[in-house]
């Protein structure tokens, strides 16, 4: 029998200083099930881009069912850890990034900033 805790894995992206958006990241087979940030990230919300092409080539704004942005709310200058209880909105994706901010409000950061993707093995 496979323990859960092999099931589990974490991944960190880093936003570069003077953007707002984080490379990509490889997320194939996992759902996302945790997001930790660094007490440097400088916005209100955290958003996200994600694809189904291995080749990242079509990022595209992750939304909930009623198209509205998946986003959790950051408080500023705090090391936070934001769990989703429910995984079903970031399931099934390839690609992912990390925006700080909005698609319409991104918040450019003046330091690299690291987050960390909590990843669970997405069970078929």
């Amino acid at each position: 029998m496979t323990n859960i805790y092999e099931l589990q894995v974490a991944k960190v992206v880093t936003i570069a200083s003077s953007a707002s958006l984080s490379d990509a990241l490889n997320i194939q087979g996992y759902d996302v099930a945790a997001v930790q940030t660094d007490a440097n990230l400088a916005c209100s919300a955290i958003t996200f881009q994600g694809s189904v092409d291995p080749g990242q080539i079509a990022l595209a704004e992750l939304v909930d069912a009623s198209n509205a942005a998946i986003q959790i709310t950051h408080t500023t200058a705090t090391a936070t850890c934001h769990v989703f209880q429910q995984t079903k909105e970031i399931r099934g994706i390839n690609q992912i990034k990390v925006r700080a901010g909005t698609v319409s409000v991104p918040s450019v950061q003046s330091l690299a900033v690291n987050v960390w993707l909590g990843l669970r093995y997405a069970a078929a």
